[in-house]
């Protein structure tokens, strides 16, 4: 899944984590106390897969990405200051099925957004209000 970057607006630390799904757990590297700490990614579906080129969103001091399983998409969030990761579902529109469309995460004025690409037939946009 590759490396993520974000900024604890709290400590005032960069933090980056990586994910290591073979030993079924992430790395926490904090660029202020030079250390590295590790957390299960038990919330990540087993069968979860995702582009480690893919973009992330780095908004209210969580990093967001998207990830998908072969009948759905979701977004992986990561909470700097906390150090946890979590789940948010996507809209249960048919379109943000992996079959029908290519989804990218984006941040549309100070919130959370999916742009739902379906070819030819243009794009859906979805912003999270809160």
């Amino acid at each position: 899944m590759g490396f993520r970057f974000g900024f604890d607006a709290i400590t005032g630390d960069y933090k980056v984590v990586s994910f290591l799904l073979c030993r079924n757990e992430a790395e926490i590297f904090s660029l202020n106390e030079t250390r590295l700490n590790c957390i299960s990614v038990s919330c990540i579906p087993p069968e979860a897969v995702h582009c480690k080129y893919a973009k992330d969103v780095f908004l209210n001091g969580v990093i967001h990405w998207i990830c998908n399983t072969k009948s759905s998409f979701f977004i992986l969030t990561f909470d700097v200051h906390g150090e946890f990761l979590g789940t948010m579902s996507t809209p249960s529109d048919p379109i943000t099925k992996p079959d029908f469309a290519m989804v990218e995460i984006d941040e549309l004025k100070d919130c959370l957004a999916l742009c739902c690409h379906l070819g030819e037939e243009g794009c859906t946009i979805w912003r999270m209000a809160e």
